[in-house]
Formats: structure tokens, C-alpha cells, sequence
């Protein structure tokens, strides 16, 4: 008997439209029932991964940011590995020395410096997990989600 269904977001779970559809919605909803237990496993923080599953009323653990951190299905966090931030540091100066793009992922949100920047590389993203996708039409869909793709910028 299966006991757990886990599943990445993008390009996985959510569609084209970066919504997760009604058909995997009734399928995780039928899972569940069944007492499958199912998990979200994602580069994605909470609070960007929140908004498609609550969309379709999953609630479910989550982990985040490529492991760094695991949360219940209540939204509590169970697990972090945070990296200190001497190293940190060190590698945001070796990334501002190359011009390299980069965001930050913390606690206390999503950081990154540019809006353009990170709507032209969640596209470049966008559209190798969705090959079918112009580069045009990613950056189309990423602009017009980013209501939905929480993020700080400083």
C-alpha cells in the first residue's frame, strides 16, 4: 500500500498556467482520504508554494528550499538548516564580484535585488520544465503571477 505521495511544484504539480489543476486537486483530495499522506517537495519557500495548494484547498507538509527547510501541514517548522552567516557573506561578495544574480532565502522571506532579473530567470526556469512555452510566453506568465511569487526587494 502506498503511504506517501510526494511531489515537486514546478513543472510537476502545477500546470502551465502555474496553477495546480482540478484533476491532480481530486487526486491528492482521493489520496488523502485513503490515508496516503501527501507532502510537497520544492526549491520553492513556503510562502511561494503556499498560494497554488490553498488555491485548491491542500493542505499538506512541505519541504522547502531544497531541503533547507520541512514544515508540517499546519505551517510548523519541524526542521532548518540555516547556513551562518560568515559564509553567508562570503558568498554574496564572490556573487557581486562575478555579476551574478542571486536571491536571498531566509526566514523572513525572499530577497532579491531586481524585478527584472528574477522575471527573466524564473522564465528561463519556466520554460525548461515546460519546453511547449516562447521565452515570450514565460516571461507573459511569470509577470503576470507575480502577485503570487512573493519576494522582497532591496
Amino acid at each position: 500500500m502506498i503511504k506517501l505521495i510526494a511531489s515537486d511544484m514546478d513543472g510537476t504539480l502545477l500546470d502551465s498556467s502555474m496553477q495546480i489543476s482540478p484533476e491532480n486537486a481530486a487526486a491528492i483530495k482521493h489520496a488523502t482520504e485513503q490515508g496516503v499522506e501527501f507532502i510537497v517537495a520544492t526549491g520553492r519557500n513556503r510562502t511561494e508554494a503556499l498560494p497554488a495548494l490553498e488555491q485548491v484547498g491542500i493542505e499538506c507538509a512541505m519541504v522547502t528550499l531544497n531541503g533547507a527547510q520541512v514544515f508540517d501541514k499546519t505551517g510548523q517548522s519541524l526542521f532548518t538548516v540555516p547556513i551562518d552567516a560568515q559564509t553567508v557573506t562570503s558568498i554574496l561578495d564572490l556573487l557581486d564580484e562575478q555579476d551574478i544574480y542571486y536571491e536571498v532565502a531566509t526566514d523572513q522571506g525572499l530577497f532579491s535585488q531586481s524585478q527584472e532579473q528574477r522575471i527573466e530567470l524564473f522564465a528561463t526556469h519556466l520554460g525548461e520544465v515546460m519546453p511547449h512555452l516562447t521565452h515570450k510566453m514565460a516571461i507573459a506568465m511569470v509577470a503576470s503571477q507575480l502577485e503570487i511569487l512573493p519576494i522582497h526587494y532591496v
